[in-house]
């Protein structure tokens, strides 16, 4: 969100494109223009690719993210896109898979996965996780309880869920192969 002041009711004219979106950061709708950035990151190098506004009149921000996803350009190397929990859309890890590209993501804990082929939402299924049940994983200097869930979730068939701290919050990686350490570490790097 790039927030403005709300122009008053004595204004000629008002900020073209600005209207009143939620903003993530404050945790409430403020007055600006939304704008949905892709960032290319190699080794410690992070560089802007594209950026676009968003405009609610037009196309969904789900919309723009994919189309700059079929912009990146290729890598011989493997490529994770890094996304907050707004993005992980059934459109958009299908757009990453396509190009080849792997998806961690932070994801809402109101979503639904099939834990021994229960649906159930990931902050109703936390209670029922123990101490015993979960990893210690260090990143940085911070230690953190990982519960892991691998297999089915509305979006996608096979993923790796994890649920992290006393306050859940739950990440999606669709490359099944990585420890919760590396799919932790990777976040961070978002």
């Amino acid at each position: 969100m790039c927030k403005k002041t709300k122009p008053s009711s004595q204004a000629t004219h008002t900020i073209q494109g600005a209207s009143f979106q939620h903003s993530h950061l404050k945790g409430q709708h403020v007055y600006g223009h939304a704008v949905v950035q892709t960032l290319l990151r190699s080794g410690n190098q992070v560089f802007p690719f594209a950026t676009e506004r968003y405009d609610p009149k037009g196309k969904s921000k789900i919309d723009l993210a994919c189309e700059m996803l079929q912009s990146v350009p290729m890598s011989r190397c493997q490529t994770y896109v890094l996304m907050d929990s707004w993005y992980p859309s059934a459109s958009v890890l299908q757009t990453s898979a396509d190009r080849g590209f792997h998806v961690i993501s932070g994801l809402k804990t109101n979503r639904s996965f099939y834990p021994q082929g229960i649906r159930q939402s990931l902050k109703s299924f936390a209670s029922y996780i123990s101490k015993s049940d979960n990893d210690l994983v260090t990143i940085g200097s911070s230690a953190y309880r990982v519960y892991r869930y691998e297999g089915k979730l509305n979006l996608v068939e096979t993923s790796r869920c994890s649920s992290v701290g006393k306050k859940e919050k739950a990440f999606l990686s669709t490359d099944v192969s990585l420890s919760n350490t590396e799919i932790l570490s990777c976040y961070c790097q978002r």
